[in-house]
């Protein structure tokens, strides 16, 4: 497929088990049985598998990335437009090796359909919250209801009076007030800044 750079790099059916194999073959270390893993089932129009199996060894093993990696990685997560793809490479974010302080996110589109991402990439946001917590959240948005995981994630927050970013409660509140829960909104300006 030849070197791709960011701007012409595009992720379609066409592209996606080349893109996938890339991304295996610039990780000295990864595993060669997952790397074959990756190719079998990218090749047998399993993409949502074998992007798993690569952002799951990057997370065990808390593998750097490059910029430039990290963007090729949300360009496969937003082809596949699954749930788990892209919580999972929102949670790879802080492994990107950035030049300076890393760039603040921009804030998503906030819709009916876009509504579980945006809370998918704020539970990502709060890697430092127990498993348990997290787990409560994600099952909340799989589910079908990502202000009930919004809500269960401000939950934890408060209890472990866990310091949050600006760009989170810019966002969970674009949530709150999204789904018009005011109580929700007022819990989040409760938060310290």
């Amino acid at each position: 497929m030849g070197d791709m750079t960011e701007p012409d790099l595009v992720v379609n059916r066409h592209t996606l088990e080349d893109v996938l194999a890339q991304l295996v073959d610039e990780k000295p270390g990864f595993p060669p049985h997952q790397a074959e893993a990756v190719r079998e089932d990218a090749a047998a129009g399993e993409p949502e598998i074998a992007f798993d199996w690569l952002v799951s060894w990057l997370i065990d093993e808390y593998v750097p990335l490059a910029p430039s990696y990290f963007r090729r990685l949300e360009a496969v997560a937003n082809y596949l437009g699954d749930k788990r793809s892209w919580y999972s490479v929102a949670c790879l974010r802080d492994q990107v090796q950035w030049d300076g302080p890393p760039p603040e996110q921009a804030d998503p589109p906030l819709n009916a359909t876009t509504a579980p991402r945006v809370v998918l990439s704020l539970i990502a946001e709060c890697q430092e919250l127990e498993g348990g917590a997290r787990r409560d959240a994600l099952e909340a948005v799989d589910a079908g209801d990502p202000r009930a995981g919004l809500q269960e994630l401000v939950t934890w927050i408060e209890v472990f009076e866990t310091p949050t970013t600006p760009w989170f409660l810019r966002n969970a509140t674009r949530v709150a007030e999204f789904y018009h829960d005011n109580p929700l909104s007022q819990r989040l300006d409760a938060l310290p800044h």
